[in-house]
């Protein structure tokens, strides 16, 4: 059985990304995804879009065709 999945070096959140404590996010994406994990990677709101900041995934979930991130964001470079 083969499972697709995508190799990713930007997060795009289409502004779903939940805000925790701290600069800490979850987002939740459709389908299997890969990530670089303790690494810096841009974050950006929509796919063709300037990303406005920095993170660092600091753990990836694959559960039910779903992927599930949770990331720090380091740095920004836009204001909301």
């Amino acid at each position: 059985m083969s499972m697709p999945f995508e190799f990713n070096w930007l997060i795009v959140t289409n502004d779903h990304a939940v805000r925790h404590e701290n600069n800490l996010f979850t987002l939740e994406q459709n389908g299997y995804h890969v990530y670089p994990i303790d690494t810096p990677i841009n974050v950006s709101r929509k796919n063709d879009e300037k990303p406005f900041g920095v993170a660092v995934i600091q753990k990836i979930e694959w559960k039910n065709k779903n992927t599930y991130l949770l990331y720090e964001l380091k740095a920004i470079d836009t204001v909301n």
